[in-house]
């Protein structure tokens, strides 16, 4: 049935596939943040910026990511839905016509 949005499905998938890895990926940051206040305080200081750049960028990523997902589902699922009602509305009984359908 999603045959001909079989393109668009993967690249739905891929991008469900990267936003659902932000949860992992957020929790070793903040594990990373928290494991450096035990070293001096310029390494702090300097693992701390580094994890807030990685986590603003991470945070850009996921915003994309989450974007591309719901668009490209919501692609396959509008032709799919078309797909179905031209279908349903190509029957031969007189009785499953669009008048009698919708009158």
């Amino acid at each position: 049935m999603v045959g001909p949005n079989w393109i668009t499905l993967v690249f739905g998938i891929i991008s469900a596939f990267l936003a659902g890895a932000q949860t992992p990926i957020f929790a070793l940051g903040i594990s990373q943040a928290l494991v450096s206040y035990y070293m001096d305080w310029e390494s702090t200081l300097r693992e701390v910026k580094k994890i807030s750049v990685l986590f603003g960028s991470a945070a850009i990523l996921t915003l994309m990511f989450h974007t591309i997902e719901h668009l490209n589902f919501s692609i396959v699922g509008e032709s799919l839905t078309l797909r179905v009602r031209e279908m349903m509305f190509r029957g031969k009984s007189p009785l499953h016509s669009l008048y009698y359908l919708t009158a």
